[in-house]
């Protein structure tokens, strides 16, 4: 299979690769490929940031922020385990619990894309705001209101950081329906990565919003 990056692919995956070295890390994970592509000032992911918040400063804070938490994400294995391996592996398991059973292809299929929806929503919950509750017990987020950061840029760079990895989180999950588990719906595809992204978003707005008042 061809696989033709681009040039600015090849750059964020060449320093995904150096980052995972420095770190001891035997292989590549999602918040490496993340952190290299906000690093890229005239990337895909700046433009995208750019276009959400045209201020300069703002997006510099923003990005800031973002880089921050994801570098942060790359060095715990288990965090990124529970973001892309555990919604997937949760997924395989019920798909073994119907297997056995005669005529199950159906019911699965439903209870699969319902699943789709809900593991989204709750590992990122979890995530989210146990990351942000950490934040705040170790000081971190005390010494940042010190600084110029308005708390709305501040806030606005952990979405950014968490809707990322939601969103590689609902492509491996999708991923793995579609292709390792032979999951057959009657819409299209495009909507179920539509509605696990939004669900995923969700869940990191009412993680965001608990950790607020935890």
């Amino acid at each position: 299979m061809d696989t033709n990056y681009t040039t600015k692919s090849q750059e964020a995956i060449s320093g995904a690769m150096q980052a995972a070295a420095a770190a001891g890390n035997p292989q590549i994970e999602p918040a490496h490929l993340l952190v290299e592509l906000l690093s890229q000032p005239d990337g895909v992911a700046a433009g995208l940031l750019a276009a959400v918040c045209p201020d300069t400063a703002v997006r510099q804070a923003v990005g800031a922020s973002a880089r921050r938490i994801l570098t942060q994400l790359r060095a715990d294995k288990r965090t990124v385990g529970l973001i892309a391996i555990v919604p997937a592996a949760l997924l395989t398991l019920l798909y073994f619990v119907y297997r056995d059973y005669p005529g199950a292809d159906q019911p699965f299929n439903h209870i699969a894309v319902s699943m789709m929806a809900i593991l989204p929503t709750t590992v990122m919950f979890l995530v989210t705001s146990v990351a942000m509750l950490r934040e705040r017990v170790s000081g971190t987020l005390e010494r940042l209101w010190t600084t110029p950061i308005h708390r709305a840029d501040l806030l606005f760079g952990y979405a950014t950081a968490f809707a990322l990895t939601a969103v590689i989180q609902s492509l491996i999950l999708c991923a793995v329906a579609a292709w390792g588990l032979d999951v057959d719906i009657s819409a299209s595809w495009g909507w179920v990565v539509l509605t696990a992204l939004v669900d995923a978003f969700v869940g990191v707005s009412l993680g965001l919003l608990v950790s607020a008042f935890a």
